[in-house]
């Protein structure tokens, strides 16, 4: 695949565009990171499809303004 080595960061990713986003990346061998602002059970089914893809383990966060900083978005993506 030639998308192999590459990071998505989905925001939004538990429903609607960033679900679908989220899932055709992943099925393309782009490596996702998950995240959502109040749906955690939403959050963990997209995360528990993107598994069953086989594609690498994806990370799930909630963000909002006082948690999300890059350099803790570059530690979650070191494990793609």
């Amino acid at each position: 695949m030639k998308d192999k080595g590459k990071i998505a960061l989905i925001t939004g990713a538990s429903r609607g565009l960033g679900k679908n986003t989220a899932l055709a990346l992943a099925k393309q061998g782009i490596g996702v990171i998950v995240t959502y602002h109040s749906s955690l059970s939403e959050a963990n089914s997209v995360v528990s499809a993107i598994k069953h893809i086989g594609i690498a383990l994806p990370v799930l966060k909630r963000l909002n303004k006082k948690n999300c900083s890059s350099n803790e978005l570059n530690d979650y993506s070191q494990g793609f």
